[in-house]
């Protein structure tokens, strides 16, 4: 306070500005330090929407060099490419795929067959470099009431579904040679009394981690709830709103843009669920501030993040050891 009131002073000792200028940057850094605060800037403006992306249920996907965006204002799905001028339009609107008018896209999905996009009316579309879109087959979506988000691993399908039956589920479709052509399963363990009812998104390395409405995670392991808690954590209340990991990554990463932050959580074998640090963004507008989603690839330090009007990628430095 003395600081301040020294610099803003009229007519004060140039030196005594500087000193006090000096004072209040150390009390911001040990500040930060105090919270985990990193501070990281934008490295690159991947694409940028002039009306912004809209809502949807998974809008942003890597795959290799292609970052995919789905833009649910002009329902289309862009690739774009670091680097390179200008995005291109994969998918839109009206479309026929295989003689069937794609309709509003809501999700994209990467797996390492191909990239997939759901419409609003659960047509599944496989997307193939320098290939027609391929409209796959899949049974069951009758038993979707409610998905809110959609992820891959080992080419099988997950729908976390927090409307279907009393308490939600996790659908999963195993891989089949035209699509998912088998009944989708209850992924979660029927003997386990869980409630995802107010399950908002969720992430896959293996393991599955759902995070609900109240920022709370719930942690499951072949179809059965394991504990998990978030544990030390610093600064503002927690308002998460996505979850990212995948499994190359040691961390869980929480998109929070309340707070205007990215919080990084350990899910390591002895420190599962303990603070690690946050992210903030510093540049000049508060482009955190309505983070869409987020990707990470924690061995080459990458970070991508969409807001409501542009895509970025960052830097994030490698945790202490």
């Amino acid at each position: 306070t003395l600081a301040m009131e020294a610099r803003n002073t009229p007519g004060a000792d140039k030196n005594l500005v500087e000193d006090a200028n000096g004072l209040l940057l150390s009390i911001k850094k040990r500040e930060e330090t105090l919270t985990l605060v990193v501070k990281i800037t934008t490295v690159k403006l991947i694409d940028k929407f002039t009306e912004g992306v809209g809502f949807s249920n998974e809008p942003l996907e890597v795959r290799g060099e292609s970052i995919y965006v789905l833009n649910a204002i002009e329902s289309r799905v862009v690739e774009a490419i670091p680097d390179q001028e200008n995005s291109t339009t994969v998918l839109r609107k009206e479309e026929p795929v295989s003689s069937v008018p794609f309709q509003q896209p809501i999700a994209i999905v990467n797996r390492a067959l191909s990239v997939l996009v759901i419409d609003d009316d659960y047509n599944v579309v496989s997307l193939r470099p320098e290939q027609a879109p391929q409209l796959l087959r899949i049974v069951g979506t009758e038993k979707w009431r409610k998905p809110v988000a959609f992820d891959n691993f080992n080419n099988n399908l997950y729908i976390l579904d927090p409307g279907a039956g009393d308490r939600g589920t996790i659908h999963k479709y195993q891989v089949t040679a035209a699509g998912y052509e088998i009944e989708p399963i209850s992924y979660v363990n029927q003997t386990e009394e869980v409630d995802l009812s107010t399950a908002i998104d969720f992430a896959i390395d293996g393991e599955i981690f759902v995070l609900l409405q109240d920022s709370s995670i719930l942690r499951f392991s072949a179809g059965r709830k394991i504990p998990f808690e978030i544990n030390g954590l610093v600064g503002e209340q927690l308002k998460a709103t996505r979850i990212f990991t995948d499994a190359n990554a040691g961390s869980l990463y929480l998109a929070d843009p309340k707070n205007e932050r990215i919080v990084e959580i350990d899910k390591t074998e002895g420190s599962e669920g303990a603070f690690v640090r946050q992210f903030k963004f510093s540049g000049k507008d508060n482009f955190f501030a309505d983070i869409r989603s987020i990707w990470i690839d924690e061995n080459e330090t990458k970070l991508v993040v969409l807001g409501e009007t542009s895509v970025r990628q960052f830097v994030i430095p490698k945790k202490a050891s």
